[in-house]
């Protein structure tokens, strides 16, 4: 005789729940301490062995029966409240990684948008596409976004969308990184590979890269480091260091 154990995680307008138990008759509900709202119910995702959801300060998880605010570290609730209107935000689960689609129909394309999050990097992306639906079609592993009138693949086409990445700011007692070296899988991308450079919230530097050499910064030292990378060839490694020595 097997016993199954069931777990129901509710988000409501105020603190989310959990209930558990072996049958339907007989569960057990828990409030969890955190008070984080679910304000919109397309916007909770089965990610396998947790949950996630979208709360008015950002992306909240909910696994053995705790509940995390995932993106506290990446961005402030006001600018998540402004910039990615969570009311309006529907998702779906791909790849490990949570696709999240924000705006309402008469929004203007500047107002709506994507992203994706992973939460085993941390890492948060933000898309230049916005689909009105999303389907996760586990026959062929692929992920659909309905777009407008038609239907289209995730990460199927033949052409590679531009990306623009930027780092997390580095911040410390005054450095001085003189050399940097960037190493991807091809440099054919001339027009939009660039590499840039920000000290002390100054940008320093703007650099098309063409090879995997190693090269030169400007001098000077800075407590706020910041790189950033654009372009669609595929990045594996960007190193900065104090020398050409150390590339």
């Amino acid at each position: 005789m097997f016993i199954v154990a069931c777990i129901v995680i509710i988000a409501t307008d105020g603190y989310p729940y959990v209930a558990f138990g072996t049958e339907p008759s007989a569960m057990t509900l828990e409030r969890l301490d955190t008070a984080h709202a679910c304000i919109s119910k397309r916007s909770m995702v089965d990610m396998g062995d947790m949950a996630l959801y979208a709360s008015p300060d950002g992306l909240v998880r909910i696994a053995g029966g705790r509940a995390e605010l995932m993106t506290r570290n990446i961005i402030n609730p006001e600018d998540w409240r402004q910039r990615f209107k969570p009311q309006t935000i529907h998702a779906c689960f791909h790849d490990g990684r949570y696709f999240g689609f924000y705006g309402d129909s008469a929004d203007s394309p500047d107002e709506k948008g994507g992203f994706i999050f992973s939460p085993d990097s941390g890492t948060f992306t933000e898309l230049g596409t916005y689909a009105d639906a999303c389907y996760r079609d586990l026959q062929d592993d692929s992920l659909y976004l309905a777009i407008g009138n038609a239907i289209k693949a995730w990460d199927k086409g033949a052409a590679l969308m531009p990306y623009r990445w930027r780092s997390k700011v580095f911040q410390g007692k005054p450095a001085l990184f003189s050399s940097a070296r960037i190493m991807a899988d091809s440099y054919t991308d001339l027009v939009f590979r660039v590499f840039r450079v920000f000290r002390d919230e100054q940008q320093i530097l703007e650099l098309p890269v063409t090879s995997d050499r190693g090269f030169r910064l400007p001098a000077g030292r800075g407590s706020r480091w910041q790189f950033e990378l654009s372009g669609t060839d595929t990045v594996t490694a960007l190193i900065v260091a104090s020398s050409m020595a150390e590339l």
